[in-house]
């Protein structure tokens, strides 16, 4: 492959992995957030006027609680995959990096 086509597909590879890193950092502040909602919930429904609260309004929190663990749980997942891609776009970079530079 010619230097021109190895500069290419490195700036596609570098472009990957910026929107990559970007996205997965916006899904680690999210789950941050989330985490922190839960933890704010929880928290609740340990307080007394909670429980002296009505029926239906304890079943709106738990039904609450429940959802953000749900979300958590996804968006983690969510994080998981997207680190997994930062990595391998990663080590596809720092390969097109050594060619780019084989190639000088």
């Amino acid at each position: 492959m010619n230097k021109a086509g190895i500069v290419k597909e490195f700036a596609k590879t570098a472009v990957g992995y910026g929107q990559a890193l970007n996205q997965y950092q916006q899904s680690r502040e999210l789950v941050k957030r989330q985490k922190s909602n839960l933890e704010s919930l929880l928290r609740w429904t340990r307080k007394p006027e909670t429980r002296k609260a009505s029926v239906d309004a304890r079943k709106m929190l738990r039904t609450e609680i429940s959802e953000a663990r749900e979300h958590l749980r996804t968006e983690t997942a969510l994080c998981e995959r997207l680190a997994m891609q930062v990595a391998s776009l990663e080590r596809a970079l720092e390969i097109k990096t050594r060619q780019l530079v084989a190639a000088e």
